[in-house]
């Protein structure tokens, strides 16, 4: 059961994504998270690499080749 709550977190909560940006914001920038001039990068940061990722997952679709009149 614990592998599923695992997969649960890592797939579908992104807890790898807050992980990595805290890791970036903190270690890369010296920001502190929890104030909040840090905290606003933080959000905005992690909500467009998480809808990128999600766009990323949609099906592209094909458009169907124009009739060509003989």
């Amino acid at each position: 059961m614990d592998l599923f709550k695992w997969l649960n977190d890592q797939l579908l909560r992104m807890d790898w994504l807050a992980w990595l940006v805290r890791a970036l914001l903190e270690d890369g920038f010296g920001m502190d998270i929890s104030s909040r001039v840090g905290a606003w990068p933080s959000s905005a940061l992690y909500m467009c690499i998480r809808t990128y990722r999600k766009l990323m997952e949609l099906p592209v679709r094909q458009m169907p080749p124009p009739d060509v009149a003989a």
